[in-house]
């Protein structure tokens, strides 16, 4: 416990969530576009084992370089980086076939997804108070997605594309955006000891790990 107090840093300011959270979302999209690009020449589990085994030795170097920390301080947690690690490559390989199935528009339009799924979410086991306000929040982010992914339906049906493949896109990226919810609420643990970096690092490693597998 120690070990882990010394490996916690300060809080943020919230400009500087909400700016991170920002270029996420910004990131997200362009990921989109790239893997759009790339998966036409791949299967798409090869394309995401490539992705988490070029990001999980970067991560690692990052964050040893920048906290200095050791193995033996994650050892105990070492079920909560299972886990984390679990949800990233549900993450990750719904949505790489997800691309495949459907597009990068529609993997995009997705992605606002995650915090509506975060909040349900946490209302439900208790870690956030629901309230009118979030209620609206949520209603309004769903119904924006739901709009646009309707019409992206429409277009394809009416362009003679094959419909059946594109829902099962669609079905892929909820599922994306549900994994990315469960791994921010589980990684909550985590961060309450360890850096942000040093959670993302541990948990992409047994993401990549099983992504090895399956592919």
């Amino acid at each position: 416990m120690a070990g882990s107090s010394r490996l916690k840093g300060p809080m943020p300011s919230s400009i500087r969530v909400h700016g991170a959270l920002c270029i996420c979302q910004i990131l997200f999209g362009a990921g989109a576009v790239v893997g759009a690009l790339g998966l036409p020449a791949f299967n798409p589990l090869v394309f995401a084992l490539l992705r988490e085994g070029l990001a999980g030795p970067l991560l690692v170097a990052a964050a040893y370089a920048t906290t200095h920390c050791k193995l033996s301080d994650f050892a105990p947690y070492s079920k909560l980086f299972m886990e984390c690690g679990a949800l990233i490559f549900g993450n990750q390989v719904l949505f790489v076939v997800g691309l495949k199935l459907s597009n990068p528009v529609a993997g995009a339009i997705w992605q606002p997804s995650q915090p509506i799924f975060t909040a349900i979410l946490a209302s439900f086991i208790g870690t956030e108070q629901p309230s009118p306000l979030r209620f609206a929040g949520v209603v309004l982010a769903f119904l924006g997605c739901a709009t646009m992914v309707s019409f992206r339906a429409h277009e394809t049906h009416v362009e003679g594309g094959n419909l059946t493949r594109e829902l099962c896109g669609h079905v892929c990226f909820f599922g994306n955006c549900l994994c990315t919810s469960g791994y921010v609420l589980r990684s909550k643990q985590l961060l309450r000891r360890f850096p942000a970096l040093c959670v993302t690092a541990g948990s992409y490693v047994v993401a990549a790990f099983c992504m090895l597998i399956t592919a």
